[in-house]
């Protein structure tokens, strides 16, 4: 049986925390978490990738040191100076959504480029300001709210288009989640629900004689779980105490649900 007890708005509120989870994927993995790779040219077939990656993120950045207008360019740092340039050609990684989150973690991410023909191996990182580095060079830019990975140096783009495969790529990255909690305070005075609801404390085909061990005045009924309901009076949760705990009729007793959403 249950007990209830109306809570205040002071009583519930919501925090949060954001989850970091790492990926590591390579081989068949990448195709299977939708990771895909496609070289763009300028005025070709697929020019119209190419257009769109331009007005986007490169569009406005003169010389590649300052910006000449007012488009939102998802600069990833207020150091412009290097960050952005591109030429007639570019190599694009896309991530799925649900791998990052709100965006790519800056500085976590990093790909390995692998030739199947000998041990020879291209490492391609994250240097936290937006920028992909290889060998120390720039080599082109990572949009971590968008999960996009934009290669735009002419040698790379030979080497991702040489060697990238399901078979050998390995990529690595930290996503960023964010999870919301609902905490609800639950204040039980002393003088409240001090007579248990169970109905097994009646006496079996009595007239609601009590069970000799409750008449005692050392008697208290026990909290066995919480549970929440919306204003139609609709149970939406329920919080299991770990072991039961006995209600005291000397002193508050406040409970603490946290609820992940």
């Amino acid at each position: 049986m249950s007990a209830f007890k109306k809570l205040n708005r002071q009583d519930v509120f919501v925090t949060a925390y954001t989850a970091r989870k790492q990926f590591i994927v390579s081989g068949s993995e990448l195709s299977s978490n939708d990771i895909r790779g496609l070289s763009i040219v300028s005025r070709s077939t697929n020019g119209s990738y190419y257009s769109s990656l331009n007005h986007l993120y490169y569009k406005d950045i003169v010389s590649g040191s300052y910006l000449s207008g007012s488009l939102e360019h998802y600069l990833q740092s207020s150091l412009y100076s290097g960050s952005r340039e591109l030429g007639t050609t570019a190599y694009i990684i896309s991530l799925e959504n649900r791998t990052f989150g709100t965006h790519i973690e800056p500085g976590t991410f990093e790909i390995d480029l692998v030739d199947s023909s000998g041990p020879k191996v291209y490492y391609y990182t994250d240097d936290s300001e937006g920028r992909l580095i290889s060998g120390g060079l720039y080599v082109g830019d990572i949009i971590y709210l968008h999960g996009l990975v934009v290669v735009t140096d002419a040698s790379s783009i030979s080497d991702f288009e040489s060697y990238i495969s399901d078979n050998f790529t390995r990529i690595r990255w930290k996503s960023n989640h964010p999870i919301y909690i609902g905490n609800y305070t639950v204040k039980v005075r002393d003088y409240e629900f001090n007579q248990t609801q169970n109905p097994s404390i009646i006496v079996s085909g009595s007239d609601g004689l009590l069970q000799g061990f409750a008449t005692g005045s050392d008697f208290n009924p026990y909290i066995t779980g919480i549970g929440l309901y919306n204003d139609s009076n609709e149970l939406i949760a329920v919080a299991k105490l770990g072991t039961p705990i006995p209600k005291s009729p000397d002193t508050d007793m406040t409970f603490v649900i946290k609820l992940d959403y």
